[in-house]
């Protein structure tokens, strides 16, 4: 979600402009970019997952402290982008 600044997105080719408030959704396969067009900065939201798996973070807050928690117990998880 954009929440200030001028950005616009594109997805499979497509350019769409953003405001803020707007929201955008890429599906698994699907070719995107985000690009600030403004002269301030563009301060944006962005929430992503696995393709098909619920994330829940309640429990550990961040998807680094969950990811952590699941190679202590010997989970397959992510890899590690810290």
């Amino acid at each position: 979600m954009l929440v200030s600044g001028s950005a616009s997105m594109s997805m499979d080719g497509v350019d769409y402009q953003l405001r803020p408030g707007d929201s955008m959704l890429a599906k698994p396969g699907i070719v995107h970019d985000f690009r600030n067009t403004g002269t301030e900065a563009a301060r944006v939201i962005v929430v992503w997952g696995r393709p098909g798996t619920a994330m829940d973070w309640t429990q550990w807050v961040t998807g680094r402290k969950t990811d952590q928690a699941g190679r202590e117990a010997g989970e397959d998880v992510r890899p590690d982008h810290s």
